[in-house]
């Protein structure tokens, strides 16, 4: 909740009453100060501020301060009539500091004022599913332009999935002809017929494009590599990494759009395991991120029950069911990251194993409503957590505006107000909310066919994630329609710069 209201005072001039209240481990910081200034539209709102009267006309001069024990990220903001000072411990403190300076900024004059701020998570990321829909790399430097502005870190960039594989893998060049080739289903936009027609995956010049101007924006790109299922694509390329090849052939080898697959990898076979090896080499070589998506969502096991090559992979193991299968590869790929200095961070499913089964240095990232009792088991086994519910997170549900013309995934509805009561620490117990790292907003792209599109569905409420991840731990803390009045000023400027955010209901 961040107030500031002006009142008459009894010898009728006017007294500014600020008040910012950010819970922070059950403190509320407020300031009252004397000043004519109208509130500072910030967002996502910082954890300390106060107004000091006056203007500085210039920003130009800077003195930049390093200070030990100012928290990672954090920053202390001074704007004084003639100076700005930035206190910060690291380079991203400073350049968050930068960007708060520069909303501050109307008609080139900032506010004198203090701010002490600093993230209340590590993780505060953006998803991007590539796969469904080709985005693109200027569409991608955009969304990290936006992300930058409003101290979101983290883009999860989901690469590859059932309809495409965006990425080359050295040794495997059958991925850049048949890992795009979609049948469409029912209201998806066709693509071209030809393979790769259009150029739709991202070469190596690409990606370190991409990589080096995020980095300069202080965004990390977490890459995802799906498997055992979501994991048509390359069974297209080569049906020999199926349970069932002949499965695959009748498809003509030509993976949908939306849905669920029958056919997964085949984790029997050594040559399937050396795959996702390859590939895995191949992030690495490209991704400086310490952290790397294995995807492990949504797989289906009934392939592997009658699959020679799998049950002797659980023979030969000592493996009970088909569940330890996944749980056999799961550990198999994240000993195989840890050598090579990174962690692996997969969806939640690949948390429902047995107390142990997993190395704690897996992390898991929860989207579905029915998890938290693995979630919960996990974070107490010592794994780290990015808390992501779709019910409050998956932006390619609709977003109850009257007029939308853009089609969206169920019938399930995230307005902005519901973005906002997002809460990445409901339902864990006290002692282990420190698990929770962050969490971030999904953007997937079966309904989502072209940039405008996407932004339409991420802006405005992009926002409220920015703000509920840097700023409040308690949706009892947050006051929505003070927040809708900044959100309505930073969506304007957003328009002014040629993104197609939608309007706020």
């Amino acid at each position: 909740m961040n107030l500031i209201t002006c009142k008459k005072s009894k010898g009728g001039g006017k007294t500014l009453n600020y008040l910012l209240a950010a819970v922070f481990a059950a403190n509320v910081w407020a300031a009252n100060v004397a000043s004519s200034a109208k509130s500072p539209a910030l967002i996502p709102a910082p954890r300390e501020i106060a107004l000091t009267g006056g203007t500085c006309a210039s920003v130009a001069k800077f003195k930049i301060e390093r200070v030990a024990g100012i928290p990672s990220e954090g920053y202390e903001l001074f704007v004084k009539p003639d100076c700005v000072i930035i206190r910060a411990s690291d380079k991203a403190g400073e350049f968050y500091a930068r960007q708060t300076l520069e909303q501050l900024k109307k008609n080139g004059a900032v506010p004198c004022c203090e701010i002490k701020d600093a993230p209340r998570f590590k993780w505060r990321g953006v998803q991007l599913d590539d796969v469904r829909h080709f985005m693109g790399k200027e569409t991608v430097k955009r969304i990290i332009d936006e992300m930058a502005k409003y101290k979101l870190n983290v883009f999860h960039w989901h690469l590859t999935d059932d309809p495409s594989w965006r990425i080359d893998v050295p040794g495997y060049p059958k991925l850049l002809d048949y890992g795009d080739q979609c049948r469409m289903s029912k209201g998806q936009i066709p693509m071209d017929k030809s393979p790769r027609e259009g150029g739709r995956y991202y070469t190596d010049s690409d990606i370190r494009e991409i990589l080096a101007y995020a980095a300069e924006r202080h965004v990390t790109v977490v890459p995802e590599i799906e498997f055992p299922g979501h994991f048509l694509s390359v069974l297209c390329a080569y049906p020999e990494f199926a349970c069932n090849p002949e499965g695959v052939n009748k498809m003509n080898r030509i993976p949908m759009v939306i849905g669920v697959q029958r056919e997964v990898m085949c984790v029997g076979n050594p040559d399937a395991v050396k795959f996702v090896e390859a590939a895995l080499d191949k992030v690495c070589e490209l991704f400086p991120s310490k952290v790397i998506h294995i995807g492990g969502d949504e797989c289906p096991r009934k392939a592997w029950e009658t699959c020679a090559k799998c049950n002797a992979l659980m023979e030969r193991e000592g493996l009970k069911d088909t569940g330890d299968i996944q749980t056999w590869l799961t550990c198999h790929v994240v000993e195989y990251l840890a050598k090579k200095g990174r962690r692996a961070i997969g969806w939640d499913e690949m948390l429902e194993v047995k107390d142990g089964a997993l190395p704690v240095s897996t992390m898991g990232m929860r989207w579905l409503p029915g998890a938290m009792d693995r979630v919960v088991r996990a974070a107490k086994a010592g794994h780290e957590i990015v808390n992501c519910p779709h019910a409050f997170c998956y932006f390619d549900f609709k977003q109850g505006l009257a007029e939308d013309k853009h089609r969206y995934m169920g019938r399930r509805h995230i307005p902005l107000k519901t973005a906002y009561l997002y809460d990445p620490l409901a339902g864990i117990p006290k002692n282990f909310r420190c698990k929770i790292v962050g969490g971030q907003c999904c953007n997937w792209t079966e309904f989502t066919s072209a940039p405008g599109e996407l932004e339409w569905k991420m802006w405005p409420r992009t926002l409220a994630t920015a703000e509920v991840l840097w700023t409040y731990p308690d949706p009892k803390t947050r006051d929505f329609e003070e927040f809708r009045c900044r959100a309505e000023i930073h969506r304007e400027a957003m328009v002014a710069r040629g993104i197609n955010a939608a309007p706020i209901k």
